[in-house]
Parts: C-alpha cells; structure tokens; sequence
C-alpha cells in the first residue's frame, strides 16, 4: 500500500513540474470600442532582455496619457506585483514604453489605462489582465 501511495506522489508531483516548464498560448483582448486604434509588441517574451509597446489611440480622442500595467510571472509560476509604466508619447497618437523582463521570465501579462483630459480614466480591458504573451 505504501509503495501504491508513493508512486501516485510521485507521479503527481512530476506531473505539476512538467506543466510549471511548458509555455503557453499568447492572448489578446479586442480593444474595438475603446480609444486604442493599434498596438504593437513581440510575439515572444526574451527571458533577460526588455519588451516594447507601442500603442496608438484614435486620431482626435481625448487621451492625453496612457498607462502600461505590466506583470512578469517566473517558470516557477510565480507572479510579481503588478508595475505601472508610464508610456512616452511618441506624437499626439502614439506612446511607447519598455520593460525589463527577469531571466526566468514564462510571460508578461498587461492591460492598459487611458488618461482623458477631463480628468477620467478608462482601462483597457474593464477588469484583469488583456493580453499574455509567453516565452522562448
């Protein structure tokens, strides 16, 4: 009987390992309906480098800023706090920003915050995160 459980535990425990290594597929939320006219980024996380995003709103929208909220999850499938990265504007439509992705990275989850010039803020998606694009 001893021998029976421990090979389930094992088994079971080689299972969870072989899951926390395997990459994933990349996801993106429609942004139709919102000011986001593009967005640009890699197909693929770099472990160790940095992850650009370029994003345009709609010509003549209100959004005078945008927030990019990044969160870098680990191959031990750990996730570390959501960060808030200012993008740059590029010209009156367009704003990048990079981030620095950890060695160990799997993937990058993100979403978007439109600040408008009446003061207002709209995220992109409503709630959680819209788009998660793994690693090499």
């Amino acid at each position: 009987m001893r021998r029976v459980v421990a090979v389930l535990l094992v088994s079971m425990l080689a299972v969870s390992f072989s899951v926390v290594g395997e990459s994933g597929v990349n996801e993106s939320t429609s942004v139709e309906g919102t000011e986001i006219a593009y967005i640009n980024h890699a197909s693929l996380v770099q472990g160790g480098g940095v992850y650009d995003m370029y994003v345009t709103v709609n010509p003549g929208s209100n959004v005078t800023s945008v927030q990019w909220i990044t969160q870098i999850c680990i191959n031990t499938g750990v996730c570390y706090p959501p960060e808030m990265n200012d993008m740059v504007p590029v010209d009156n439509d367009s704003y990048t920003a990079t981030v620095d992705v950890n060695e160990t990275a799997s993937y990058i989850n993100w979403k978007y915050i439109l600040h408008s010039e009446d003061g207002s803020e709209a995220s992109v998606p409503d709630t959680g995160f819209g788009w998660k694009v793994w690693s090499d």
